[in-house]
């Protein structure tokens, strides 16, 4: 659209908004800009749900037709919106990946870098365990930490716990310590949040499950030798001292055996999302509350 476009040529549409009324989409595509210039309609929280009622974009466009832009979030290869978008000339799907594990470690490195610092390898965990998947607000948070630190070039583990706290982040340390507490209230909350705030399912699974894989190692580091404190001590990167007591507790509380079934549970639920259709969605839900109550039954 250009700077100083006219508000009336960008129209936002959720799918809630044209379930509701499916004739709204039509009226924007075909409806005249009052300045001459081309509109956009941006469609968002796209899902298979919206595939028939989009089956107008897949013929040939109008002369002065809106330009339209769906925006979703993580569809498998089956999905029905995905393959309706890659087969015709005149659509596309193009794929925009979350920032996660590697990827993100080293993005978070190559901009510190790049602005002159070094950041040690525990602070550098920290930060990529507690940035979200959204570029925008790591670039944020980076920019944030390195005003902080001033002409001080090295990064420490204690810089980037004073510093970092993007929301999301909190809200997934929160959504991952209710699932293993069982509070199911506070899991369905944090999830709403979450989902909110553009988070994908597959990412909240993989969150998850490293939280899970953590205090594996930890309990069994305090199986070996029956000492809690020096298995938590032992954690790299350490764990954030604001949940030390909570982390300690899940880890008497979650056997090995209980542990092994919460991994299968989210390994799972991972390959429903990505692969059989299933609402993504509700399949991380299901899974996550299937965790609450699994986390409740006696150690």
């Amino acid at each position: 659209l250009g700077d100083g476009h006219d508000p009336f040529d960008l129209i936002e549409l959720s799918q809630e908004i044209l379930t509701e009324d499916p004739a709204r989409l039509l009226d924007e595509m075909h409806a005249i800009s009052l300045t001459g210039n081309r509109r956009v309609v941006h469609i968002r929280d796209a899902s298979d749900k919206l595939t028939k009622l989009l089956e107008p974009l897949t013929q040939a466009p109008v002369s002065g037709q809106a330009f339209v832009v769906i925006e979703a979030n993580d569809l498998s290869p089956r999905s029905s919106l995905r393959l309706s978008f890659e087969k015709p000339e005149n659509l596309a799907a193009i794929a925009c990946y979350n920032d996660e594990g590697a990827s993100l470690v080293n993005l978070i490195r190559d901009e510190i870098t790049k602005a002159g610092y070094a950041i040690e390898r525990d602070a550098l965990g920290f930060m990529a365990e507690n940035c979200g998947s959204n570029r925008m607000l790591t670039l944020q948070e980076i920019e944030k930490l390195l005003t902080y630190m001033g002409d001080t070039k090295t990064i420490q583990l204690g810089d980037v716990q004073q510093i970092v706290g993007d929301t999301s982040a909190q809200v997934f340390e929160e959504m991952m310590y209710a699932v293993t507490e069982g509070n199911l209230e506070a899991i369905d909350r944090m999830l709403h949040q979450l989902y909110h705030s553009g988070e994908h399912p597959p990412v909240i699974l993989m969150r998850l499950s490293r939280h899970f894989q953590k205090i594996l190692y930890c309990r069994g580091k305090f199986d070996q030798n029956k000492d809690l404190k020096a298995a938590l001590d032992g954690m790299r990167p350490p764990v954030f001292f604001k949940y030390k007591d909570r982390f300690a507790t899940c880890v008497r509380n979650w056997t090995l055996a209980k542990l092994s079934a919460a991994l299968d549970v989210l390994a799972k639920a991972d390959r429903q999302a990505k692969t059989t259709g299933l609402d993504a969605d509700v399949t991380c839900r299901m899974a996550l509350f299937k965790l609450g109550q699994l986390a409740r039954r006696p150690a």
